[in-house]
């Protein structure tokens, strides 16, 4: 491709907008001119990119009529203040918060699952891209989905702290090494604490958020599959994982699955790696196998003994790369086809 286009990543310092500007740099973008933008504590930190060090201007001060496309990586208010302000200049906006997910008006895309729905970002020149977990989850089911056609999903969901970002990891470090010197336990985003732990909500906040997000993800599933009759129940928690969300999913079809059909037809795709044999030990886990890497790694398949149309799976991805490799598969559909 000749043609070249300039991008902005906006949350450059923080730990998606990082990963997408190591996957731009490793994959074959056209890319142009790339501005790295933050807030203004954070301008002028230099950034790898490639070779190449650049240096982060301030988000405020930036005119989004230079750049085609801005890959927005920031949190909910950040990303109502100046989406706005981006779109109106011209630009076209990949949206990791959940801010516009469920706008009507707004493709809620994942390329391996709804490529064409990216060209429908229309007059708000918006495309979102779901949860981290959605995107690990849809993946693999969709080809489920096309032969057994889903009716339930039940997915109870253990969470990493890189989910709310650089501070998560910070927190979590923190409380472990003052537990490892009897040291008081200081708590800013996890209540109780995190460290050694397990909590039966997610996101860091009050438990009124973790079902927010709960009731998001389910309508987020209807939303990219086009059927709003797919049940979807989610359990949210937060585990003491730095790197990679990990879920038990248990899914119910319209029609009876034959186990062996069900996996070849995830070994079929090119993202999805099974680990799932009758050694001890041998199944894929977050800090063994998801962490840094861009597969999705399933284990422990089997019927459901309850249910004759059941389907159980123990599912793990890197959240940062998931979320990160989602947004860049995005633009470079956008730049191949609609651009």
């Amino acid at each position: 491709m000749s043609q070249t286009f300039d991008i902005a990543v906006v949350g450059a310092t923080g730990l998606v907008g990082g990963a997408v500007i190591d996957l731009l740099a490793q994959h074959d973008f056209p890319l142009g001119q790339l501005y790295l933008l933050a807030s203004s504590e954070s301008e002028g930190t230099p950034v790898e990119y490639g070779k190449k060090r650049l240096t982060v201007h301030d988000l405020a001060e930036f005119d989004f009529s230079k750049v085609a496309l801005a890959f927005f990586c920031v949190p909910d208010d950040v990303a109502r203040e100046f989406i706005p302000v981006a779109t109106g200049a011209g630009c076209i906006v990949i949206d990791q918060s959940p801010v516009f997910r469920l706008d009507p008006e707004v493709p809620l895309v994942i390329p391996h699952c709804n490529a064409q729905a990216a060209g429908d970002y229309g007059m708000k020149r918006i495309i979102a891209s779901p949860d981290s977990s959605i995107i690990h989850s849809l993946i693999p089911l969709l080809p489920l989905h096309q032969v057994y056609r889903l009716e339930r999903i039940n997915a109870v969901q253990m969470r990493a702290v890189s989910e709310i970002g650089k501070a998560g990891i910070t927190e979590l470090s923190n409380q472990s090494i003052a537990m490892f010197n009897l040291k008081p336990i200081e708590h800013r985003y996890f209540q109780p604490q995190i460290a050694f732990n397990v909590l039966p909500q997610a996101g860091g906040g009050a438990a009124v958020a973790s079902e927010r997000l709960e009731a998001l993800l389910q309508e987020e599933v209807q939303k990219i599959l086009q059927d709003p009759d797919i049940q979807v129940s989610v359990t949210a928690t937060q585990v003491p994982v730095f790197f990679g969300h990990s879920q038990a999913l248990h899914i119910e079809f319209q029609e009876e699955i034959a186990i062996q059909d069900v996996r070849e037809r995830l070994m079929d795709e090119a993202l999805v790696k099974i680990i799932d044999t009758a050694e001890d030990g041998d199944y894929a886990t977050a800090v063994g196998n998801a962490a840094n890497n861009d597969q999705i790694f399933i284990s422990r398949i089997r019927e459901d003994t309850t249910w004759l149309r059941g389907l159980n799976l123990w599912v793990v991805a890197d959240n940062i790369r998931c979320a990160a490799n989602n947004s860049v598969n995005i633009a470079e559909i956008l730049v191949k086809d609609y651009l």
